[in-house]
């Protein structure tokens, strides 16, 4: 919760100034008084979502890579703009459409790609790595825990070549 209200909070003193800037503070009396209790009702729901949409995606970010957590958060946003255009009749143009439908499918891309990797890790026989044998000389372990990361370098185990057989009868 202090990580959310911290993001929050500094997030909110640009858009303070900017609404300085522009004068919207002195639209802020009126609207306010102009406030039904269906008004104040919606106002304070979509205060409520937006507390959760914060938290969830500070839990989130503690839960996958930053890579995956990029991705998720700009799927969000042209979903949320596919919304706005389908149901409130928001304009786009076709520069537009055509640059959400890339963004969303370059997110199904990257989903289908780490797909495909977590099950080349799991398969029987994989070295673990997501590369080639040749290629995967040691096996580098990555966790995460509240505490921070930890990093664990292990050599892999090579296979003997007929140079180690030379090597171990000169001895």
């Amino acid at each position: 919760p202090m990580m959310m209200m911290l993001n929050n909070s500094i997030g909110m003193l640009p858009c303070l100034l900017l609404a300085v800037v522009m004068g919207e503070h002195h639209k802020w009396r009126p609207a306010f008084a102009a406030l039904t209790s269906r008004g104040f009702l919606f106002l304070g729901i979509s205060c409520v979502n937006g507390l959760v949409i914060s938290y969830m995606g500070i839990r989130l970010q503690h839960m996958v890579a930053a890579t995956t957590f990029m991705v998720v958060t700009n799927v969000n946003k042209f979903a949320v703009i596919f919304f706005g255009v389908v149901v409130f009749n928001d304009s786009a143009g076709g520069l537009s459409v055509l640059g959400c439908m890339l963004a969303i499918l370059g997110g199904v891309a990257y989903a289908e790609a780490r797909k495909r990797a977590t099950q080349a890790e799991e398969a029987p026989g994989s070295s673990g790595s997501g590369l080639p044998e040749e290629m995967s000389e040691s096996t580098s372990l990555l966790t995460g825990s509240e505490g921070g990361v930890e990093l664990t370098v292990q050599p892999r185990p090579r296979k003997a070549s007929a140079e180690d057989a030379r090597d171990s009868s000169r001895i």
